[in-house]
């Protein structure tokens, strides 16, 4: 059997290996809670996703907000085969099976077949990425698209050694760099860094033989998304999100890794609005979406400028973040979720702790390579590209299969030494490993791996979805023993309460969220409907123009506060007590109108128009004269 053919062998198998992994998996997610009931950011991809495979807008009237790749392809996936769940992860698994191929071809490129094939393994058992290719993220398109990417600007560079084959061979290998790296772009922005870099690895002659098919690969993907853009009214080349990123990663209250902005709801929904509004509020008019992202990009200017020595502490931690050993969770609970499979816990024993230092040895043992100076220019640029913002888990992830190609390198060199009997340097090597393992696993960070806080979270908003509220308060309360200081789960805790009628209970709890977080929204709508509830009128209109003054306006929380003034300006007869002076305007005429208005005039600017007959007749019902809301309604709209 000739060398050729027993690689394609090993690719075969490689494939089938890697297939048997991820399914296996899959069929143990299965009874995961959040397998069919995806969250955060999941969420948001197929809620974009379904949109789209029903014809309808996202974000109408406004550019990209975030990149449109992912959710595009999902949507046609979504077309085919509906919203199943698993046939979707199926698809992506497919997908992935590409990812060990290509690492092995990285590791062929830099070193020798041995390192391609250890590189393939220990991409196929790699337990982040098994993670990853299963949930509703980017990553899985990253992956093949970079890593394909890398593949063929070498292979564009090797022609340099048959410049007879240069003309017939090079640019088609050149353009579809460009245009991996372009596809890339468009489902996550940060890799234009490396993009740009390459101009300067392509030396000197680049610009006839490969810069000009490069450019034009790589703007293919993008011009339509900027077009697209355009059409709405703002030039945004691909989405406006990183203005706010930028902040929320420098501001002086940053930690690194959360990805929430101070003083912003803790929601993504919340978050998004929250950003808009304080930008727009700050400016004092209504702005462009590329206007919000230059006033975030600003503010976290001005913080590192106020705080340079912050700024220089928190720009070394976030790099720490990039090698150690700990997966920053910002979607759900990566070692929480580890609990529902076996196979995932164990895959994870292998993580950046381990990988980094190998890889660290594999870059000492490759140089005179001339894939080295690619890979490192790519690790380089990549890890600046995350730095600059924040770190987590699904950004980094990009990084480590080129970090797994050199880790390979790193393998074969120490089993050639023990083979060898050449101790000195083996003995010398172990020893550095063990101190740079000993960095990767430096407990700097004060999440540790067994606090499952997140978990407990995640499963009780789940809870709380289908309406199981009882149970739910159960999460909550876990999650609050495991991180007194969570928001979001004190938050929904109060809201539990306010769904089972346990209104005593909810204040309690709003108001001790409001206590350490003064000024927060949801909790100030959610504790007016819980004082609603129990009759207290007057707080209630309180905490409603509160949430008013402190976050963007809802329609639900106007027509709330709306028709409390309305009511308690308008003397009725038995109506226990809602009558006589309103205490809120202190005025003895009709109040609430404009906040009703302004509340119908919300939902026609959100697209909501089909909740507007709803509404209607839930303020007939409170008591509101239906001539009254007719009015400020405008006409009622067909049934």
């Amino acid at each position: 059997m000739n060398f050729a053919l027993k690689e394609r062998f090993f690719l075969l198998a490689l494939v089938v290996f890697t297939a048997a992994l991820q399914f296996f998996y899959l069929h143990e997610i299965r009874d995961n809670p959040f397998f069919t009931r995806p969250v955060l950011d999941e969420a948001i991809h197929l809620e974009w996703a379904g949109r789209w495979a029903n014809d309808e807008a996202w974000f109408p009237g406004e550019p990209f907000f975030r990149a449109p790749l992912y959710p595009l392809l999902l949507s046609g996936a979504m077309r085919l085969f509906g919203r199943d769940y698993v046939i979707l992860r199926v698809l992506q698994m497919l997908l992935a099976l590409a990812t060990p191929v290509l690492v092995y071809a990285l590791g062929r490129a830099l070193h020798s077949r041995t390192a391609g094939a250890v590189a393939g393994i220990l991409a196929a058992c790699y337990g982040m990425i098994l993670y990853f290719n299963a949930s509703f993220l980017i990553v899985v398109l990253l992956l093949p698209l970079d890593l394909g990417a890398l593949l063929l600007l070498l292979r564009a560079r090797a022609h340099e050694d048959h410049e007879e084959r240069e003309d017939r061979g090079e640019r088609p290998l050149w353009f579809g760099a460009g245009l991996l790296l372009g596809l890339s772009a468009i489902a996550r922005p940060n890799i234009l860094l490396f993009a740009i870099a390459i101009g300067a690895w392509a030396g000197v002659r680049a610009l006839r033989h490969r810069l000009a098919p490069y450019a034009l690969g790589l703007l293919l993907p993008i011009v339509p998304v900027t077009l697209h853009n355009l059409s709405q009214g703002e030039f945004v080349p691909i989405a406006w999100q990183a203005g706010t990123n930028f902040y929320i990663g420098n501001n002086r209250a940053a930690d690194g890794m959360t990805a929430i902005a101070p003083g912003t709801e803790g929601t993504w929904w919340g978050g998004y609005r929250d950003l808009i509004r304080i930008a727009e509020e700050a400016e004092g008019r209504t702005l462009a979406r590329t206007e919000i992202s230059s006033y975030w990009f600003g503010r976290g200017l001005d913080e590192i400028a106020a705080d340079p020595a912050h700024a220089a502490r928190l720009l070394l931690k976030k790099t720490w973040l990039l090698i150690a050993d700990f997966e920053v969770s910002n979607n759900q609970g990566i070692y929480f979720f580890a609990q529902f499979s076996p196979l995932l816990s164990k895959l994870m024993l292998f993580g950046m702790g381990l990988l980094f230092p190998l890889a660290f040895l594999g870059v000492v043992v490759t140089r005179g390579s001339r894939a080295r100076t690619l890979l490192l220019l790519f690790l380089a640029a990549y890890a600046l590209s995350i730095v600059l913002f924040f770190v987590t888990a699904r950004y980094r992830m990009p990084l480590v299969p080129v970090l797994l190609v050199f880790a390979a390198c790193g393998l074969v060199a120490i089993v050639d030494w023990i083979r060898k009997r050449a101790y000195v340097p083996l003995a010398f090597t172990l020893v550095a490993l063990a101190g740079l393992s000993a960095l990767a696993h430096a407990p700097l960070l004060a999440v540790e791996k067994d606090r499952f806080a997140q978990g407990y979270y995640n499963i009780g908003t789940v809870l709380l979805q289908e309406g199981n509220a009882q149970e739910a308060l159960t999460w909550f309360q876990k999650a609050i023993d495991e991180e007194p200081a969570y928001r979001n789960a004190r938050y929904n805790l109060g809201l539990s309460y306010s769904l089972l009628g346990r209104h005593t209970e909810a204040e309690e709890a709003l108001r001790a969220l409001l206590a350490v977080s003064p000024g927060d929204t949801p909790a100030q709508r959610t504790l007016g409907s819980v004082y609603e509830s129990m009759g207290r009128y007057d707080d209630a209109a309180r905490e409603y123009a509160a949430s008013l003054r402190t976050g963007a306006p809802e329609p639900e929380v106007l027509f709330s506060l709306g028709a409390l003034r309305a009511l308690r300006s308008v003397p009725r007869a038995g109506d226990n007590g809602i009558t006589g002076r309103d205490g809120i305007t202190g005025r003895n005429e009709i109040a609430g109108t404009d906040e009703i208005a302004g509340g119908f005039a919300l939902l026609r600017a959100r697209g909501r128009e089909g909740e507007i007959a709803i509404w209607i007749e839930r303020l007939v019902a409170r008591g509101i004269e239906p001539a009254l809301v007719d009015s400020l309604a405008g006409a009622r709209p067909a049934r």
